[in-house]
């Protein structure tokens, strides 16, 4: 697997073309997690075996999304946000390479209906204790 640190976005990795379809393809088939406005997501396998989640921009898709997208998750780094890993401009195509979150999205969870949701008062008291031991850590 060949990849890149590049010098324009720190700590992100380019990945080639060919990396993000071998990703997307593993065993032969694919799996479609959702869309939003700006792409499809896909889940991932990187040679490692490590799950990722793939967004494929469209490409009608404002043409600074892309790049804005990058430019602000390459500087965040928090416990309660995804991970970006990387991305793909190759070809007219552009990926973006997230953390895996198996069990789904926050707006999944927090809003689902199912017996699984949290009521708002447990998960008020979820993030104060959350937010509370991020600024401990943070002496």
């Amino acid at each position: 697997m060949h990849v890149e640190v590049t010098s324009r976005w720190s700590g992100l990795y380019r990945f080639t073309k060919e990396e993000i379809e071998r990703a997307i393809y593993y065993a032969n088939s694919r799996i479609y997690l959702g869309s939003g406005s700006a792409g499809q997501v896909y889940q991932g396998v990187l040679p490692s075996g490590q799950l990722v989640a793939i967004k494929h921009i469209h490409k009608t898709a404002m043409s600074g999304s892309f790049m804005r997208e990058v430019e602000q998750l390459s500087k965040v780094r928090h416990p309660n946000l995804v991970c970006l890993f990387g991305y793909c401009d190759q070809e007219g195509d552009q990926y973006l390479v997230y953390e895996y979150c198996a069990n789904g999205n926050l707006a999944q969870n927090l809003l689902s209906k199912g017996n699984s949701a949290l009521r708002f008062s447990s998960r008020f008291i979820l993030s104060l204790v959350q937010q509370v031991l991020f600024l401990i850590g943070r002496k």
